[in-house]
């Protein structure tokens, strides 16, 4: 609340602190209605801030400046000024005493137990100024211009702007920060934050945050932190990434009495976004916001969060208007415990809250490559070779000085291999791949980001299809740990490992590079080794560095290492340090060296795609965490999926750690539908199945793996303890040692030989689909009458027996019904050339045409066809043609499933051909009700033209009927007559032939003998029955009347009737 003093308060106050305080204060509650106007700040002389007494022991100097002094001749004392601001006039334990004016510093300047004093907030402006606080620091009654504030310790802020900064205005790595009644306004940083705290308890009170753009948290972006905010405004802020007014990362955040409107963030939580940590937001207004998912918050994996007595109100988002919520602890039912002023339908539009994140990563839409060369056909191998040199290799990148040399060494191969394969370059995002795989992600590992990483983490990303997206969609900037999950931009679906044995045992990794492109390796990096663009480390040492080997030099002489290696020859290889190091990024590592590529996996890429799958099934996202290691060289494990699409599966992969037979099996709803035998080397591997199965929505279908290998089998799987969050559960993997009994991969923990610990995991299996797509396949014989069928067939060429065909033919267009896979029509084409197209539609596999051009021509010899439609009667169309075109003579005679059609008088009737056409109108047979029947047409000849005949079959279905039963306006006594009365039409007029039954709650009524009652129609198509109600109790009953036709299809109505006593 705005507080008012009079003149003699104000008056105590300027002799106390030798300032006028000049505050913006604000007050928010949910029940507050602001317009536009009243939510921008507004700045008064009635508004005071209570404030802190001013340090006065010996120690503490008060210094004073008038930037309206026409000199600097003064030496900071109250009667005698300083001008200017400058670093060696701002001393540390000082009240530096700041008149109306501009102030600026020409550079950085560290304080110490510093308190700042300004004559008048909107009037005392401090500009470009840079500032490091050690100790303490206080500012009161100041505005900061385009300032920029790095915190070690304790800063207190009252009555004090900062507006305009196109940096952070607010950095703190450890301490506090107290604000009071403080504004924050136009902060622009782009590719930078706000207010970026860390291990730092942050309070904000009365205070305005307005207008202010960063890329994550639009005004505040917090780690490891606890924040305070009350009775304040949050406006118009906006994060180009991750939430519009604050980002919160394993901290305790709490909001009480405060308005957070108008902000967006580009991917998620336009208000707010939540990872790790405490959230508790009370008696709030979050009106407004915007985002792709989580128009107001996204909270994840929070521990607790109290959100009540909040007001949500027009937010927007392509997903989840409101809140949504991954895996975190929510104390309360947010759709009870607050108001929602637009609630949709489905309240899951509103407000999302899931246990498991999104499990389906990544669809069809992306690029496959496939390389034709063949890995074992080298058999000649040059002393060097270099993949610079044959423009195989993508720029050196610099991984600056976080620990994400995992990801560059991986992208650079997998650019490496697609440039081979395609010489198409591309520039993957580090980035993407190295937040999303550690700590502050839904699918990553529990590490903290931009810390160092296992190299089964990238490879994780590429074959749960979370990677590669390009760079310019993420661009890498030191120290961020926050990414979105974006569309791959292609699939990784084969990894060779090479398992180099010694220091000469290279002829792997060259064939690899020559076939492939470069190759990932780990190696251990020190700088003692180095020397210029040489590295050789030959005494025992951990791998700590992943690189990307592009080729090799075997005569790179032993001499030019630091240390003079054993033998002569060189990996040439692709580091992440930049340009200024080694030759241009690269270095020469010894083949000697005694970390490279030494008892770890060598990784390439194995571009060899073929078939586009849309969906991969998986609960192994992040990645291989361990093998699980037995001495049985025999090993089953499976996992078992629910199909959520008419699919089929196309293929299934796993990990091999190294040779291995291999028999896979597949189940669908426990039966067994496929099996598979082969032998593989180690590698991460995606094996199409010979027979492709047909998966239907809610089928329950099992991935089986039998595998052999030397002296021990080993499983591979994924692991909880490893990762951020549990993506599978009980039931869903499984391990047996004999294929007949099975263990839950879920509960079973063990040791294996003091090497192995295990937990709980599940094995890493995936499954690839594809959908179940449409194919139009046009058959058309292009002599009269041309005879043209459209087979509708899905890509395994199954027949497909829904939708209709509509044919373009010339100016023509006829549509017809899919029947038996497939829609058929004749006609008499015009001679000459002729484009004819069909088009597919179904509402399951949307449109799909084809068009062929034909040459029309007479046939040689008479030619007949026949159609057959159905209405009231069967109607039938034989089409005749010679080799002059249209037959004019001779007769035609049809049968009905081998059977003559006669007239009345058991006479052959016989249709004379007229200008090559024959037509019928025949009375529908009871028999051929609900039945498929065979047409032929006979043509007898003539002088001209020789007999013929052909055929065709049709569905004759039964005719439509309704019936509407008449509604019981009032209630009926037990004991007492009702009559039920009922009307049956054809869809249009009423009908005079079968018979009705009524039902009481299913059970039909009869006389008093026992026998069905009938109603027969009369003249108008109305039955009415009168019924006595005996032995039923007093409640509400449905009535069903039931037309019942040997001709006509049966129809039901309902009606409500209520008995009483």
């Amino acid at each position: 609340m705005n507080k008012k003093v009079n003149i003699t308060l104000k008056i105590i106050m300027i002799f106390i602190f030798l300032s006028i305080i000049i505050p913006v204060s604000f007050a928010n509650s949910t029940e507050t209605s602001y317009s536009d106007d009243t939510l921008q700040s507004q700045i008064t002389d009635e508004n005071v801030r209570d404030l802190p007494t001013l340090r006065s022991s010996p120690e503490y100097k008060d210094i004073y400046f008038n930037a309206s002094l026409s000199h600097d001749n003064g030496n900071g004392s109250l009667s005698n000024p300083y001008k200017k601001l400058t670093t060696n006039r701002i001393e540390s334990n000082s009240n530096i005493h700041l008149s109306d004016g501009n102030y600026t510093l020409s550079s950085r300047k560290t304080i110490n137990n510093v308190t700042f004093i300004g004559q008048s907030r909107q009037n005392t402006i401090l500009s470009n100024i840079l500032l490091t606080n050690k100790e303490l620091m206080t500012t009161i009654n100041l505005t900061f211009n385009n300032c920029s504030i790095t915190n070690n310790n304790n800063i207190t802020m009252i009555n004090t702007s900062f507006v305009n900064s196109t940096s952070s205005t607010i950095s703190s790595s450890s301490g506090n920060i107290n604000m009071d009644n403080c504004v924050f306004i136009n902060t622009d940083t782009k590719d930078s934050f706000s207010i970026r705290i860390q291990n730092t308890n942050l309070t904000i009170n009365d205070s305005l945050l307005e207008n202010n753009t960063a890329y994550n948290g639009g005004c505040i972006y917090s780690l490891n932190s606890t924040i305070t905010i009350t009775d304040s405004l949050l406006l118009n802020n906006s994060a180009s990434r991750f939430g519009g007014a604050i980002t919160s990362l394993n901290t305790n955040l709490s909001i009480k009495n405060t308005t957070l409107k108008n902000n967006n963030a580009g991917y998620d939580g336009g208000a707010i976004y939540g990872f790790y940590g405490l959230l508790s937001l009370i008696n709030s207004t979050i009106e407004n916001n915007s985002a792709t998912e989580g128009g107001a918050l996204v909270i994840d994996n929070m521990t607790s969060t109290d959100i009540s007595q909040n007001i949500f109100q027009d937010n927007t988002a392509n997903r989840y208007t409101d809140i949504y919520s991954i895996t975190s602890n929510i104390t309360n039912s947010i759709l009870d415990s607050n108001t929602f002023r637009n609630l949709s339908i489905n309240p899951e539009d509103n407000v999302y809250i899931i246990s498991v994140p999104n499990m389906i990563i990544g669809n069809e839409n992306y690029t496959l490559f496939k390389l034709e060369s063949i890995y074992e056909n080298i058999s000649d191998l040059p002393s060097s070779y270099d993949l610079r040199e044959l423009n195989l290799v993508t720029p050196v990148k610099n991984q600056g000085g976080d620990g994400n040399c995992w990801a560059f060494a991986i992208l650079a191969t997998l650019e490496s291999n697609i440039l081979k394969a395609s010489n198409v370059t591309y520039d993957f995002s580090e980035e993407n791949m190295k937040n999303i795989m550690a700590l502050y992600s839904d699918y990553g590992w529990n590490i903290p980001t931009n810390t160092g990483g296992s190299d089964t983490m990238p490879l994780g990303y590429l074959t749960s299809w979370l990677g590669p997206v390009n760079d310019v969609d993420d661009k890498y900037m030191s120290g961020l740990v926050l990414s979105p999950v974006l569309n791959s931009i292609m699939h990784v679906q084969n990894i060779l490992f090479l398992d180099r044995k010694s220091y000469t045992d290279n002829d792997n990794i060259k064939k690899a590079l020559m076939t492939y492109g470069s190759v990932a390796v780990r190696i251990g990096w020190y700088n003692t080794f180095e020397k210029g663009s040489s590295y050789y480390c030959y005494n025992s040492k951990d791998q700590n560095h992943l690189v990307s080997i592009v080729g090799w030099d075997d005569n790179y002489s032993r001499n030019n290492f630091r240390n003079t290696a054993p033998g002569d020859g060189a990996w040439i290889i692709k580091n992440s340090w930049g340009t200024n190091v080694g030759e241009n990024g690269y270095y020469y590592v010894s083949y000697y060296d005694t970390t490279c590529a030494i008892n770890s996996f060598e990784y390439v890429f194995i571009l060899n795609d073929s078939i586009r799958y849309d969906k991969n099934y998986q609960y192994d996202i992040p990645g291989t965490t361990d093998y699980f290691l037995s001495r049985n060289e025999s090993a089953w494990y499976k996992n078992i999926f629910t199909a959520t699409d008419e699919e089929y599966l196309e293929a299934v992969s796993t990990y091999f750690r190294n040779n291995t037979s291999y028999e896979i099996s597949i189940y669908v709803n426990n039966k067994l539908e496929a099996i598979q035998e082969g032998i593989t080397n180690a590698g991460y591997y995606t094996i199409d199945l010979n027979r492709k199965i047909l998966l239907q929505p809610d089928d329950i279908f099992e991935v089986v793996f039998k595998i052999t290998q030397i002296n021990e089998s080993a499983v591979p799987i994924s692991e909880n303890i490893s990762l951020n969050k549990l993506l599978y559960k009980e039931n869903i993997s499984f391990v047996s040692y004999d294929g007949v009994n099975w263990t839950d991969f879920y509960n079973l923990r063990c040791d294996y030989e003091n090497s192995h610990s295990y937990y709980s995991q599940v094995a890493c299996i995936k499954a690839f689909t594809t959908k179940k797509i449409a194919k139009v396949k046009l058959e058309i014989e292009n002599d009269n009458p041309c005879n043209i069928v459209a087979k509708i067939v899905d890509q395994h060429d199954n027949p497909i027996n829904t939708g209709n065909v509509t044919f373009n033919i010339g100016d023509d267009i006829v549509r017809v019904d899919v029947c038996d896979s497939q829609a058929q029509l004749t006609r008499i084409l015009p001679i000459g050339d002729l484009t004819i197209t069909a088009t597919f539609y179904s509402d399951e596999y949307g449109i799909v045409t084809n068009s062929t051009e034909i040459t029309v021509c007479n046939p040689e010899t008479a030619k007949l066809y026949v159609e057959a439609t159905v209405s009231d009667k069967l109607n039938l169309t034989a089409t005749l043609y010679g080799s002059s075109g249209r037959v004019s003579n001779g007769k035609i005679a049809f049968k009905v499933n081998g059977k003559t059609l006669k007239d009345a008088n058991g006479k052959v009737i016989y249709v004379k051909v007229v200008d090559g056409t024959a037509s019928i109108l025949y009375d529908i047979d009871g028999t051929w009700l609900e039945n498929i029947i065979s047409v032929t047409a006979v043509y007898s000849g003539s002088s001209v033209n020789p007999s013929v005949r052909n055929n065709t079959t049709i569905y004759i279905p039964k005719k439509d009927s309704n019936i509407k039963l008449t509604p019981f306006e009032e209630s009926v006594k037990i004991g007492n007559n009702v009559t039920f009365k009922a009307t049956v039409t054809d869809g249009y007029a009423p009908m005079t032939t079968g018979k009705v039954i009524f039902k009481i709650n299913g059970k039909t009524i009869k006389d008093e003998n026992g026998k069905v009652i009938y109603a027969i129609l009369d003249s108008n198509g109305e039955v009415s029955v009168n019924y006595t109600i005996t032995g039923l109790k007093a409640k509400s009953y449905t009535i069903t009347a039931v037309f019942i036709s040997d001709e006509y299809k049966r129809a039901e109505d309902t009606a409500k009737l209520t008995l009483v006593n």
